[in-house]
């Protein structure tokens, strides 16, 4: 944030190095298969679970949690700090990941028939440590605790694993939240859902309307009761009839208005792509009429719609986008991945800028 500093080639050298290296781990990890998952998730329930730990192989791996496998809870700051996720876990992950002496006797039982298939529910808790203690080398002293069980097993006080973190491993954001609300509220999904239904139900009838108007409901006379009726294209049924007697023909006859319902179903569309910013993100493709003549008039008109998504961004990326780079910055440099920093740095704050058209 320093203006001098950014003007100073040593220090933009390095922060360039930095970027670059933190742009490769990035890439080599799977965080770009897990965060438009998380994504999705926020967009739909308003609310986004992805873990970040630390791999031998490519220094960070990601994991993204599914709404309804994990509980949340936040401090006395309304920053989510605790979190407690629910997996299902075979019996050979189990063993090969926790050792046979730490897994519940049901487990072990299952192993030793050779049901290595068999699942079993394990809990993750991560909360902050009351015993926290900066000058212990141990895992299980650092600032946020973590312990992995089998819910069903008779040894309470046995866990699968003990460890720690030195900063909350899950990134959570939130659409927007409401008053000390823990979950995330009014999202695209939760304001699309009641069109959503709306037009499920219209297909379901359209389709009802077209498959009675095409194949309808037949009628005859008694004497067709143990007659085999054709009803397939060129089939043909025979029976006895005269003209006093009526013949096979339609029970009633359905005539829907299927260009008002398209119209109407059209309509819903509509209302569920401004719900999910379609015409904000789509600009150039749906703009009617003259097309832009350059990127800053197409900035411009965009930029009244973008204001609606200032809140939802200002979230996203304290939620999720400044705690990422923290932490794998705060990784680099424990691990010593970054070259030695200039001295004009000493004792200086970093800040990100993220210069998108969107963010800025």
């Amino acid at each position: 944030p320093d203006p001098d500093l950014m003007d100073n080639a040593a220090v933009k050298l390095w922060l360039y190095k930095a970027e670059t290296i933190m742009r490769a781990i990035f890439n080599a990890s799977n965080l770009y298969n897990m965060a438009p998952q998380m994504i999705g998730e926020l967009l739909l329930f308003a609310t986004g679970c992805m873990s970040h730990v630390d791999d031998f192989q490519d220094v960070a791996r990601f994991y993204t949690h599914t709404v309804g496998s994990y509980l949340l809870a936040q401090n006395d700051r309304l920053v989510v700090d605790t979190m407690a996720r629910r997996v299902m876990r075979t019996v050979s992950q189990l063993v090969g990941e926790f050792g046979l002496k730490n897994v519940s006797q049901s487990v072990r039982t299952a192993y030793d028939n050779g049901n290595y298939d068999l699942w079993f529910p394990m809990v993750q808790f991560i909360e902050p440590n009351p015993d926290a203690n900066p000058n212990s080398p141990l895992s299980r002293h650092m600032s946020w605790r973590s312990v992995k069980y089998e819910p069903g097993n008779a040894d309470k006080d046995q866990f699968l694993k003990q460890s720690g973190f030195p900063v909350f491993p899950a990134y959570c954001p939130r659409w927007e939240t409401t008053d000390g609300d823990i979950y995330g509220t009014d999202c695209p999904g939760m304001t699309a859902l009641g069109d959503i239904h709306g037009l499920q139900i219209e297909e379901r009838r359209k389709a009802q309307a077209i498959d009675k108007m095409v194949s309808p409901v037949m009628k005859g006379p008694a004497s067709l009761k143990n007659v085999p009726f054709n009803n397939l294209p060129g089939g043909m049924t025979i029976y006895d009839s005269d003209a006093t007697r009526e013949g096979i023909s339609p029970a009633y006859t359905v005539n829907p208005q299927i260009q008002e319902l398209r119209l109407d179903m059209k309509a819903i569309e509509d209302r569920l792509d401004a719900a999910f910013y379609v015409d904000m993100f789509l600009a150039i493709s749906n703009m009617d009429g003259i097309q832009p003549k350059n990127q800053l008039e197409l900035t411009q008109r965009n930029q009244e719609r973008l204001l609606q998504l200032g809140p939802a961004l200002e979230q996203f990326h304290g939620e999720f986008l400044n705690p990422l780079i923290d932490r794998t910055f705060t990784d680099c440099v424990r691990h010593g991945l970054f070259p030695p920093a200039p001295p004009e740095l000493q004792w200086s704050h970093l800040k990100v800028n993220y210069i998108s058209t969107l963010a800025m």
